[in-house]
């Protein structure tokens, strides 16, 4: 099959296509008018995939929105592409170097990675990234070598990065692989879209140099604002005091948003008042380093962000939610035991080393609440429930000592789907109907039929993951049929359902024959099976259709008719039909010759004799 990845080159979600392997051609609807969009096409065969292809397309500004401006921002208007590529040749993993770094997912302060390499060939992994707008400085943090996907958190919104990628194996580093991925936009205080458009972005970045605010144009003038100095006042377990002021100008609102660097929730959002100049971010973690975004809004524009850290108080003087490098960290974390809801997790690690470990459990997506759970030092295994069917979850394991947290030993894992009850019902000589239940955020379905002696061409089809039942219409029957059902989740393949079905005889009509032939019509009779029939069709027509066919509908109890009203020393061909519940039986056919009329005169003779 391929998978087909678009979203838009400057922000936005990326969307995901499956597509039948038989297919060279997808068409991507839905899509926004003048915005141009950056497509890979890649595919997959088992476990090999190939070198994705990646282009670019930008779609059509619609007339309407060209036309007539909607009054509260852009309007949304259905627009599509077709993308068309011939099948390449599959490469695997090849020769174990590190390849296709792609982004598989971005929000407005994350972006998550996933990259190729051959198992074994690297010790660890090396990612560094920073902002294009020259904001931050570089960081660079290490992954397993036995770990393909990795997670960039707390960046800012709007904002494109340069992400290099780095294997490491015996000490020697690979050629490095670097793409540029820019997050998701944010909502400004006025409940206006920030869109970081390239017309918007070339005036707040003028040169490749970040500009410390805005620059508003009106008939009046030119009003530059920027922001001053971002200052932490004051922290408790629970909340961080911030204030702030203005180099000149000013904003008609601010924007506060806070994130945990261990990634544990979500950011905290908050909008105030161009007036305001101090605020209480609440609702923190205790004891936990969190990185603080100030921005400030004129209009619909939005400045450079002032950036700070601060650290929450503890609450109870036990622990630090910072990992510590000074602190050892666990060994051979292992998730086994996997079922649609649950898994088990296990560790080593030297006795006496920890006094208490952490573990937390995410669901990549962002979708469901983080999971914080904390074991003694004497425990070194983990049950874990009540988690999503068919979701991948990151699983963080942290040694605790003297209060202070290791660097994590990380593992992705997904829950099995709950693909199941795959049911035949509706069975009828060409056809019958399929339905099955699902848990879990299934992207598609693919259901494949084969006949059991394989006499016919499979059948292959590709459902959204919102549709439980489909008719399967057009095949022969009285033959066996073997079926297989399969989830696509996050571009994977879950395990498959398999069950049978059996297409019904068609009903039977046979011998088909004429007798008592005249000039004008004849008797047709025919013999059926037992199926009970609910009508008979008849179509009788000359051979040479020079005349219009007489069709005729009758009584299912019948299996004799008078044909009349025919024309003499005519061939006709007729054809006949039962049907039953809706099902046709195959025709019948023969023909017949009517007889020629003889007209025989008879003249009176008068004789006269003479003797």
């Amino acid at each position: 099959m391929f998978v087909v990845n678009y979203n838009p080159k400057t922000h936005g979600e990326t969307q995901q296509v499956i597509v039948k392997g038989d297919q060279n051609t997808v068409a991507l609807t839905d899509l926004k008018p003048g915005t141009e969009y950056v497509v890979t096409l890649m595919a997959l065969q088992g476990t090999a995939r190939t070198e994705p292809l990646v282009g670019s397309v930008t779609t059509a500004i619609s007339r309407e929105e060209a036309v007539t401006p909607h009054p509260y921002g852009r309007t949304t208007v259905p627009v599509s592409m077709i993308i068309e590529a011939s099948v390449p040749e599959f490469s695997g993993s090849g020769d174990g170097q590190v390849s296709n770094l792609t982004v598989s997912k971005v929000t407005s302060n994350a972006i998550e990675l996933s990259w190729m390499a051959e198992t074994g060939s690297y010790d660890y992994f090396i990612i560094k990234y920073r902002s294009e707008l020259g904001a931050e400085d570089e960081t660079e943090f290490s992954m397993p070598g036995d770990v393909l996907t990795s997670e960039l958190k707390g960046l800012s919104p709007s904002t494109p990065y340069k992400i290099t990628l780095s294997g490491i194996s015996g000490g020697r580093l690979s050629e490095p692989l670097s793409i540029i991925a820019a997050t998701a936009d944010l909502f400004n205080a006025l409940g206006d879209q920030i869109n970081h458009s390239t017309a918007h972005t070339s005036r707040l970045h003028k040169d490749g140099g970040f500009n410390l605010g805005p620059t508003v144009d009106s008939e009046k003038g030119v009003l530059h604002s920027r922001l001053g100095n971002l200052t932490v006042i004051n922290t408790t377990s629970e909340s961080v005091k911030l204030s702030w002021t203005l180099q000149n100008g000013s904003f008609d609102a601010f924007l506060i948003v806070a994130t945990d660097y261990t990634g544990l929730y979500g950011p905290l959002e908050m909008s105030l008042n161009g007036d305001v100049r101090s605020t209480e971010v609440t609702g923190l973690l205790d004891s936990t380093l969190y990185k603080v975004y100030l921005y400030g809004f004129v209009g619909n524009w939005r400045s450079d962000s002032l950036n700070t850290e601060a650290t929450t108080e503890s609450l109870d003087n036990t622990t630090a939610h910072s990992p510590s490098t000074e602190i050892a960290k666990p060994e051979n974390f292992v998730v086994t035991n996997v079922t649609s809801t649950s898994f088990q997790l296990s560790w080593a690690a030297q006795s006496g080393a920890f006094d208490s470990f952490l573990l937390t459990i995410k669901d990549v997506n962002g979708l469901g609440r983080p999971l914080r759970i904390s074991h003694q030092a004497d425990q070194h295994t983990a049950d874990v429930t009540g988690l999503v069917p068919g979701t991948d979850y990151k699983i963080d394991l942290y040694g605790i000592v003297q209060g202070q947290l290791s660097k994590p030993l990380t593992e992705i894992t997904r829950t099995e789907s709950e693909l199941d009850n795959l049911a035949v019902s509706d069975v009828t000589s060409g056809s019958f109907r399929l339905s099955w239940t699902a848990e879990g955020r299934f992207e598609n379905f693919v259901i494949e039929i084969t006949d059991s002696d394989g006499l016919f061409k499979p059948l292959t089809y590709t459902l959204p993951g919102d549709q439980h039942s489909m008719d399967i219409p057009d095949l022969p029957a009285a033959t066996d049929y073997e079926i297989s059902i399969y989830g696509i989740i996050h571009g994977q393949p879950t395990k498959p359902l398999h069950t049978e079905a059996h297409t019904e005889a068609e009903p039977e009509v046979d011998h088909l024959t004429t007798s008592e032939v005249t000039s004008n019509g004849f008797k047709l009779s025919w013999t059926t099976d037992d199926n009970p029939f609910d009508y008979f069709n008849v179509r009788v027509r000359d051979s040479k259709k020079e005349f219009p066919p007489l069709d005729y509908t009758l009584s299912g109890d019948l299996r004799t008719t008078d044909i009349q009203g025919l024309q003499d020393g005519t061939e006709y061909e007729i054809s006949l039909v039962g049907v039953t519940n809706g099902r046709q039986s195959q025709p019948i056919n023969t023909i017949a010759i009517t007889g020629i009329t003889l007209f025989l005169r008879i003249y009176a003779l008068t004789f006269s004799y003479r003797p």
